[in-house]
Parts: structure tokens; sequence; C-alpha cells
């Protein structure tokens, strides 16, 4: 049995008996920079923003995250993708997660000032690697699944961690300041993950 991550094979065992005849093993996806990235240039917005990222789903978070964000930064341009509210207010874009084409999905992330990923579950966390590969700084929920993908990723970007709603908002105040924050050790050039 393959897993996308150590964190989806723990999750699996610990839910289902699994003979110790079975042999299992994890296979991340790619964590190579270049197979996330593509030419964007001239498809990039002009203006500086963030990226909340996630769908629809109640498990993403998206959506919550995004009315916090707007109340702690009032007039910041943000970036939802899968928030299904109401329209927002006017600095606030909403594109739809799945139908948004890939060439502008690319964009969002290239531009991106800081990538928010708000999500509580995930089996690898793909938006993360896209963000990072565009070295982006990217705050996600903490997780051991995040501190996985981070000790095994080699390349560009910041992955800053976030514990609760007041965490985010402190780990997004603080680089809105040019002051320094904590980050997840990536695996960068050397050693293996």
């Amino acid at each position: 049995v393959l897993f996308i991550s150590e964190f989806s094979r723990q999750r699996f065992q610990a839910r289902f008996a699994v003979s110790p005849v079975v042999r299992s093993a994890v296979v991340h996806h790619s964590l190579d920079p270049a197979d996330y990235t593509s030419d964007t240039a001239g498809s990039a917005p002009v203006k500086p923003y963030w990226l909340i990222i996630g769908n629809a789903l109640d498990h993403k978070f998206v959506g919550p995250t995004l009315d916090l964000v707007t109340r702690a930064f009032p007039g910041k341009r943000l970036i939802a993708i899968g928030d299904r509210a109401l329209r927002r207010v006017p600095h606030v874009t909403q594109l739809e997660s799945g139908p948004t084409d890939e060439a502008r999905m690319q964009a969002t992330y290239a531009s991106a000032e800081i990538v928010v990923f708000p999500s509580f579950y995930e089996g690898f966390g793909l938006p993360i690697v896209n963000a990072l590969a565009y070295g982006r700084t990217v705050v996600a929920r903490d997780s051991a699944l995040v501190r996985e993908i981070g000790g095994a990723y080699r390349g560009p970007g910041r992955l800053v961690v976030n514990e609760s709603e007041t965490d985010l908002i402190e780990r997004l105040t603080r680089p809105e300041h040019n002051r320094p924050v904590l980050e997840i050790p990536l695996a960068r050039d050397g050693g293996s993950p």
C-alpha cells in the first residue's frame, strides 16, 4: 500500500487493521519546485495581495479565515480561492476552486505576497508546495503533515505555521511590519528528508 505522506499512512493505520504481511511505503507527490512553476509573465495582477486558498469544504476553513483576515486587515487586497459566500467587500476577489484555469492559478500563486492555507486536515497539501515553489511565504495551520512537507521540500519560499486564529493574525502582522517570524525549517539543498 502506497501513501502520499507519512501523516496519511499513520491516519490509515490508526483506523484500519493491516496484516503484518502487507507492506506499505510513503511516496510523496513531487517536491521539485520546477514541477509546480510556469511562466506567468504578463498574467500576474499588478497590485499586491494575499492569497487565501482551499475550497468550499468545511475543513478547508476558507470562508471563516477570510472573515477573520478582512476584519483584522481592513482594506488589505485579498484573493480567496474556494470561498462561496455572497460577494464580499471590493478589495476581495473570489475565485472558484476547480474551474479557475491553470494559467490564472499559477499567476495567482506567483504574485501573492503571502499565501494562507487554513485547512484543518490534508493528505499532502499541494497548495503549500505550489506556493513555496514560487518563493512565497506560506502561512499554514500547524500539523504533522505541514512539518513533514517542510522537512522534505527542497526549494525557495518560507513556511510559517499558526495554531489558532489569533496566532494567524500575529503571523500575518509580523511580515506586514517587516518584523521577523518563526519559520519551519525546509530541507533546502542538503540531506535526506
